[in-house]
């Protein structure tokens, strides 16, 4: 037989298997990008953490301080939950959980301040989660940063200074902002976008080892033979309209149903497209691994978090050790994860990532000359095993 009769032979049998003794693979490859997703854009919903619960301990009772607690609460970041009587009760609740901040207001803070001294804030923050710490925080920051430069202005003010001429004395730098790409600063926002790329790298993943897995357990070894290479190929190409969909429901659907931040779908699924391809050989080179379904789940579980971790989406690569950095390299997630924030959110256009995209074709080629080899590799023993040592007569 031909490789080409081969490859094509291969793909149909494949697509037979599928969707016969093999279904449960095409249910979860067909159900993933939509359960998946589903489940995690209701989770993160809220997108930004906003009004953390924070306790304020006020024992200086003035106008000051009820001005401080009054716009504490007006802020999107905290909401003032209570009032203990002491310090040390505000931090017991800190501690139980039942509040994230607690800000005391000594009793002699006005005066302090009227004297033109300095009037410290003691604060306590839960750093557990740093996701509300980083709303919380920059919350209270912001509010003791405004006090202060009104109540500097009202000093020189006091002095006789025009209102213009104080706010320069006191604030002579002001900070001009301009945040692009994400403007919500929301943090499902930046989660969702990497976790459906993680989908698409899941899909292709479960698809080939779990159906090579299944195979192996039905006696249809994958992948052996004089058409070794032709049949890996081919059961691979039979997947790829499963991904792609997927993919599609992923860019065309999930992302505008839960309404997560997307500049252009197109250019989106074209990265997504090209993620898929790439991760063919190296999900075949696993998936000839995998002696059954259970096999199939432990390399999966070997594999996936670290690749994700390891990708620079949830931690920058440039702080992780140079091996780990040559290692997440070889993965195709890793130049995905980083096109993909810059297509999805910034730019939507492909030749803005033309670095990835190559990076994406390099680990095709490189992985393809690994499972090539795997293969000759597992032909040469396979030949040893059935033709022996050779006899010498005597």
């Amino acid at each position: 037989m031909s490789r080409p009769r081969a490859l094509v032979r291969a793909f149909g049998d494949e697509l037979q298997f599928l969707f016969g003794p093999g279904r449960a693979t095409l249910l979860v490859m067909l159900g993933l990008p939509i359960f998946y997703p589903v489940v995690m854009s209701w989770l993160y919903a809220g997108n930004v953490a906003i009004e953390r619960p924070t306790l304020v301990v006020d024992e200086d009772r003035s106008a000051l301080s009820r001005q401080i607690q009054f716009r504490l609460d007006a802020t999107q970041e905290i909401r003032v939950i209570g009032n203990p009587s002491t310090v040390d009760e505000g931090l017991d609740a800190v501690r139980r959980g039942d509040a994230e901040m607690l800000l005391w207001i000594p009793g002699d803070f006005t005066r302090t301040v009227q004297r033109g001294k300095t009037g410290r804030l003691p604060v306590w923050v839960d750093s557990a989660n740093m996701v509300t710490y980083a709303g919380g925080m920059p919350g209270l920051t912001n509010v003791v940063g405004s006090l202060n430069e009104e109540l500097g202005a009202r000093f020189f003010m006091d002095k006789g200074m025009t209102t213009a001429l104080a706010d320069a004395r006191v604030m002579p730098v002001l900070r001009d902002d301009h945040v692009r790409f994400r403007p919500t600063m929301g943090y499902g926002d930046f989660l969702i976008s990497g976790v459906f790329a993680v989908v698409v790298q899941q899909i292709v993943l479960i698809g080939m080892t779990v159906s090579f897995g299944m195979s192996a357990e039905f006696g249809r070894r994958r992948g052996r033979g004089r058409h070794a290479l032709s049949d890996l190929f081919g059961r691979a190409l039979a997947h790829v309209p499963f991904y792609l969909l997927g993919s599609a429901v992923l860019v065309f659907v999930m992302f505008p149903l839960a309404g997560w931040t997307l500049v252009r779908p197109l250019a989106l699924f074209g990265l997504f497209t090209l993620l898929v391809l790439s991760l063919l050989p190296m999900a075949a080179t696993c998936a000839r691994l995998a002696s059954d379904r259970f096999d199939a789940f432990l390399l999966l579980m070997f594999l996936s978090t670290p690749m994700f971790m390891a990708s620079g989406y949830a931690w920058p690569t440039d702080r992780m050790p140079g091996w780990v950095q040559a290692v997440a390299a070889c993965f195709p997630l890793t130049p995905a994860l980083q096109g993909m924030r810059t297509v999805a959110t910034a730019t939507g256009d492909l030749g803005s990532v033309v670095p990835q995209i190559l990076h994406l074709g390099m680990l095709f080629v490189g992985w393809s000359l690994v499972l090539m080899v795997s293969v000759a590799v597992s032909r040469w023993l396979e030949h040893r095993r059935t033709t022996g040592p050779e006899i010498t007569p005597a």
